[in-house]
């Protein structure tokens, strides 16, 4: 009998097609915000995760 395993690595990458740049976040990011906080969408909190 063959066992394998294998650790697959996890990234994100945001791409601005107007500039060509590109983005790329470390996967121990739980939560992204993009754009500028205003008053009907203020800034998310940081939650604890279990």
């Amino acid at each position: 009998m063959y066992s394998a395993s294998q650790t697959a690595k996890v990234s994100l990458e945001l791409f601005h097609f107007q500039t060509n740049t590109s983005l790329q976040f470390p996967p121990n990011l739980s939560v992204i915000c993009v754009g500028k906080p205003n008053d009907q969408k203020p800034p998310v909190k940081k939650m604890k995760i279990k």
